[in-house]
């Protein structure tokens, strides 16, 4: 499945991700279920749909319900993690023992 570069990003940022979509895209699987995650359809009224929903939501105050039930999963994509794993990888690179 290939999985554009800035899903991975929005899935880092901790946010609630609103993702349109065509028929055909193979990255459906990863995102279905997701609770942060709100899928359209690519069509005017599936968008309009979507948008009324996440404004409905953040005018109620429930908005952060969708970001508090985060996958945990995807705390490796968050930038800390990422930040920590590129120091790592530096530090292996040119021998430097971490303490």
């Amino acid at each position: 499945m290939q999985v554009p570069g800035k899903i991975y990003e929005y899935m880092g940022a901790h946010a609630v991700m609103l993702h349109i979509y065509a028929p055909d895209q193979t990255i459906l699987p990863l995102l279905e279920g997701v609770p942060n995650c709100l899928l359209a359809q690519n069509n005017q009224a599936a968008i309009s749909e979507a948008l009324e929903k996440l404004y409905d939501e953040w005018v109620s105050d429930r908005l952060e319900e969708r970001v508090s039930s985060y996958p945990a999963e995807w705390n490796n994509h968050s930038w800390p993690s990422l930040a920590t794993m590129v120091e790592s990888a530096l530090f292996d690179a040119i021998g430097i023992q971490q303490s």
